[in-house]
């Protein structure tokens, strides 16, 4: 309710008095705008930059990360995560507080949430966190990105946007040098079937992944080009993972596949 009404206001040009509200309706929070015209949220655990206002407290994307996407595997301190579709950076606050000592690779296409990602890094002073800015598909090249509803939904499927870097992978984990990836972490907005052709090197480097398929969207008349989990499914299968299968849940998280591999 407070983050739609702090949106009219915010069109309204009240800006200022927003950040004052939101300082006082969310006890340990703090807000403000910075000079590129970001949202900042203030908290003692991290510091979360966006493009709209960012109400949610920590312990309540925290535990959002912990039932969701960890759901089969909870990364450990001195692991490697390879994370695409980071967003402006709320699970790479908590994924860098887990891994401590180890080291996550934020990857993030959308120029605008990629803007944000590094000052939410920058910010809450995430040493372990590497943000990279590139689309993900089967090679490396170019491609545009559309800037969907919000900066939550940028699909390359809505190609009428910004072109961006477009890197497999496999041409991450080479330029990168990474020898094993403790947790690989997809939400990239439909473009999972993209990706799967040009992970031959990197699908024997996994040890557990969460790759968030977009079905529902494709249920919802998206279109079929949103339909992934099948195609996900296959590619687990292929390369040697144990498919886990999570008790029935509302989406997104219907959609996403749990996998583990020993290597």
């Amino acid at each position: 309710m407070f983050a739609g009404v702090a949106q009219l206001l915010d069109w309204l040009g009240l800006r200022p008095l927003v950040a004052r509200a939101a300082s006082l309706a969310y006890p340990g929070q703090s807000f403000w705008v910075n000079e590129r015209g970001q949202w900042v949220n203030q908290q003692a655990n991290g510091t979360i930059v966006s493009p709209v206002i960012h109400v949610t407290p920590y312990r309540a994307y925290r535990q959002w990360v912990l039932d969701n996407w960890c759901w089969a595997y909870t990364p450990q301190p001195g692991d490697v995560i390879l994370d695409l579709g980071t967003g402006i950076g709320e699970e790479a606050v908590v994924f860098s507080k887990l891994i401590g000592r180890g080291k996550m690779f934020a990857v993030e296409a959308c120029p605008e949430t990629y803007a944000c990602l590094v000052e939410t890094v920058r910010k809450s002073g995430l040493a372990n966190v590497t943000p990279i800015h590139c689309a993900v598909g089967a090679e490396d090249g170019s491609i545009k990105i559309g800037g969907g509803q919000s900066h939550l939904t940028a699909s390359l499927f809505s190609g009428d946007g910004d072109a961006v870097p477009m890197r497999s992978v496999d041409s991450l984990v080479a330029q990168y040098g990474i020898e094993q990836i403790d947790f690989f972490r997809t939400n990239i907005e439909g473009a999972e079937r993209l990706m799967l052709p040009g992970m031959s090197k990197a699908a024997t480097i996994i040890r557990n992944l969460c790759i968030s398929c977009h079905d529902f969207l494709a249920d919802d008349g998206r279109g079929e080009e949103f339909r992934s989990k099948v195609a996900v499914n296959e590619w687990c299968r292929r390369n040697g993972f144990e498919i886990l299968e999570r008790p029935p849940s509302p989406p997104p998280s219907r959609d996403y596949v749990y996998a583990t591999k020993q290597l």
